[in-house]
């Protein structure tokens, strides 16, 4: 098995596990992770992009040449301007598919990406993990992560557009 950094030609390849994640994040959250149809084929341009962006951070797990089991994609994110910490990492998705999970290729590529950061000059690493995701949680608290936040959501009644 070999982590490496992800190319363009990997994004087609990332795209069935993105589709697995969202599965997975819809069951446990569907109030926060409602896709569009389709999303994957945006998410891959966008993906392709990071894949050329010496400061993002796109990693693979590939059992064999062609054969990739998991990803981390990360960029680099200011807040907003209330704030005094801007040019942060943050890891938006990482996913490993079900039949490598526990054999460290999370974390392998966690900290791959908490080191590119650290070279990129970031001073802090950030990402969400849905509420239910145990297993995500634990891995990143057993990393150095902090819960720091929690997002909250409200559903509200569909109402009709002005002028209806």
């Amino acid at each position: 098995m070999e982590i490496r950094p992800g190319r363009p030609a990997d994004v087609p390849l990332v795209l069935p596990l993105l589709d697995e994640q969202a599965r997975i994040h819809t069951a446990l959250q569907p109030s926060k992770f409602s896709y569009v149809p389709d999303f994957t084929a945006g998410y891959g341009r966008w993906m392709t992009k990071r894949a050329d962006d010496p400061t993002s951070c796109f990693l693979v797990a590939e059992r064999e040449p062609g054969t990739i089991v998991g990803f981390l994609i990360a960029s680099v994110e200011d807040d907003i301007p209330i704030y005094s910490r801007q040019g942060f990492g943050f890891i938006h998705d990482m996913f490993v598919a079900d039949g490598y999970r526990n054999e460290g290729l999370g974390r392998q590529m966690l900290v791959l990406a908490i080191e590119h950061f650290a070279k990129t000059g970031c001073t802090q690493v950030r990402l969400e993990v849905a509420t239910g995701n145990d297993a995500a949680a634990l891995l990143f608290e057993r990393n150095g992560f902090t819960p720091v936040s929690q997002i909250m959501t409200l559903e509200l009644p569909t109402m009709p557009a002005a002028g209806e």
